[in-house]
């Protein structure tokens, strides 16, 4: 798994080859690869074996409710596969998504890992084999634990590589989408078309109404506002196979009925970006604060009040930035972030 990780492959290819080579030691029917956002966990595009391909339930289900072995609690967890047998003692009818989704499918076992390397989450599948089929075993669990961290640094390898190959963002204008409680289609902007049919072009499996990630969003912005003291915000950011980045921010719609969530759509700015581009660069937390107020402009008298630091120990944070991206200067390590070191490294 290791040599399929760091092969260079694009996410289709890697999801691919992983699937092949996790087969063997692991065998299953059925099977949903995820990439996740790093920041929120959000599930961002979906590639499927053997199931259907649009199934907005899915996305209902991972975040509208509490359930065992959800993708951002193995992500967080020391152990990062679950078998759903062994999560619910043995009653797999304890969890909506096995009553709602993988029963009637006609599967019965789950395995599901999310991947995880540096503590961030990348992405995730879950495994699925019919009734007649054995359970998945606590050693095949452990495999797929074992080999989470390559499949996150082979999830993460692909996106940069995408990012490095990316074309000129355009300025379109955001896209809206309208969904009802229900998670059905109500609205749709003009503007949303175009940028819809990037993030379609992320996934693999067939056609869909909508790109997967708009429903996780938009579930995600509905379970939000079940809680009084929360707004209902939810959001993601997906590299889409044009090669830029869009952002999708989710909320509940005001003057709406209850439960209706708006999806807005636009390229992301670089200091949204920050936060996932620097993961591969070892950055510390408070580099990473230095590097987004650096991405809007902001000199070192700026940081130094806003972060309450001194002048000093911002110039610090950036000589470590610059010797991370192997850069000189602030407009080298702007341009290294988005353009060019992760391309370089992968030349060398």
């Amino acid at each position: 798994m290791n040599r399929v990780a760091h092969a260079g492959h694009g996410l289709p290819e890697l999801f691919d080859h992983a699937s092949r080579v996790l087969r063997k030691a692991v065998p299953f029917d059925a099977a949903c690869w995820h990439t996740l956002d790093p920041a929120t966990l959000l599930e961002t595009s979906h590639y499927v074996e053997n199931l259907p391909f649009e199934n907005p339930r899915a996305s209902e289900l991972e975040y509208l409710y509490d359930d065992f072995n959800q993708f951002a609690t193995l992500a967080n967890a020391r152990r990062r596969s679950g078998i759903l047998s062994e999560a619910t003692g043995g009653e797999p009818q304890r969890s909506r998504r096995y009553r709602e989704l993988i029963r009637p499918f006609g599967l019965g076992a789950e395995l599901r890992a999310a991947f995880v390397t540096q503590d961030t989450g990348w992405g995730a599948v879950g495994l699925l084999r019919p009734p007649s089929s054995p359970d998945f075993t606590p050693a095949e669990a452990s495999l797929l634990t074992e080999v989470s961290s390559y499949l996150a640094q082979g999830v993460r390898t692909a996106l940069l590589q995408a990012e490095a190959q990316k074309a000129d963002p355009s300025a379109d204008a955001p896209g809206l989408v309208l969904l009802d409680h229900r998670l059905r289609l109500d609205v749709i902007t003009a503007a949303a078309a175009p940028l819809l049919a990037e993030l379609a072009e992320t996934e693999g499996g067939g056609p869909s109404e909508l790109p997967y990630v708009v429903y996780a969003v938009a579930a995600r912005a509905q379970a939000a506002g079940r809680s009084d003291s929360s707004p209902g915000m939810a959001r993601a950011r997906v590299l889409a196979k044009s090669g830029r980045w869009l952002a999708l921010h989710g909320a509940l719609a005001q003057g709406r009925p209850p439960g209706h969530a708006a999806v807005i759509i636009e390229p992301a700015k670089p200091a949204l970006l920050a936060p996932l581009l620097v993961q591969a660069y070892g950055v510390t937390v408070r580099e990473e604060q230095v590097l987004r107020h650096l991405l809007r402009g902001a000199s070192t008298k700026d940081i130094s009040a806003l972060l309450g630091i001194s002048p000093y120990t911002v110039q610090e944070h950036l000589k470590k930035l610059f010797d991370k991206f192997g850069v000189r200067s602030r407009r080298q390590l702007v341009g290294r972030v988005f353009f060019d070191q992760y391309a370089a490294k992968r030349r060398d």
